[in-house]
């Protein structure tokens, strides 16, 4: 079933990185629960809030460079996942549909397999390990779904890997999205039977590797730069 993020539910991170919904929480915890670390991580607000319309061509200025993209409109959900795991999506689809939508998803974590987890979205199904093979990928038989996604009307940015991977037989749709400022490739396609599907988005500043000013990571953890906007390796891709 698709997974449904309402801006008046109450949700929490699991150390996976996948959200659950929460029940109401005691009188003596609603201080804690209400205060601003829970209000940074998950937190809806209007993108157009203050904008300035009287000025037309500053607002349709910023609507090319990204920084007001025109296809937002009413209430997002922002979720931000900053974590030690190695290779952590903030979400990973194994098997089935998911539909996210309306979200501003900002994505960092440590390692740097942009294969196999480090990345704002990972569609790819589980995978059997057989001796002295290579894993292989479990396709679902009928009438259960191959792993897909459908992202629509949302911002996606990954600090330190890949935006949307569609890996080893899954499916991504993409429409009306923002990838921007990945550290490796914005949409990167692989393994046979792999799909993606892209209309009316902005996919942009990406490949900018992993290392800021003033930051230092470890010798084998760096994402370097020149990374492609959408890199096809397998599959099939329409944009």
């Amino acid at each position: 079933a698709p997974l449904v993020v309402s801006p008046n539910s109450r949700s929490r991170c699991n150390s996976d990185g996948s959200a659950s919904t929460a029940s109401s929480p005691p009188a003596n915890a609603k201080r804690r629960l209400n205060g601003p670390g829970l209000r940074e991580i998950f937190n809806c607000r209007n993108n157009r809030a203050g904008e300035d319309t009287s000025d037309e061509g500053s607002r349709r200025s910023r609507t090319r460079s990204g920084e007001n993209f025109g296809v937002y409109s009413g209430r997002h959900a922002t979720i931000i996942l900053r974590t030690r795991m190695d290779n952590t999506p903030i979400f990973h689809i194994r098997q089935g549909q998911m539909r996210l939508s309306r979200m501003n998803l900002i994505h960092e974590c440590t390692g740097v397999d942009i294969w196999n987890g480090n990345a704002a979205v990972q569609i790819q199904p589980r995978h059997e390990q057989r001796p002295n093979q290579n894993p292989t990928p479990i396709i679902p038989a009928a009438p259960h779904h191959s792993p897909s996604a459908l992202v629509e009307d949302s911002k996606i940015m990954s600090v330190s890997g890949r935006g949307i991977v569609a890996i080893d037989g899954s499916a991504a749709h993409i429409r009306k999205c923002h990838i921007h400022k990945c550290a490796a490739t914005g949409v990167y396609v692989g393994g046979a039977g792999s799909v993606a599907h892209v209309t009316h988005s902005d996919i942009v500043q990406n490949g900018i590797g992993n290392v800021r000013t003033g930051r230092r990571r470890p010798r084998g953890r760096i994402i370097a730069r020149g990374h492609s906007g959408v890199y096809l390796e397998q599959g099939k891709a329409t944009l």
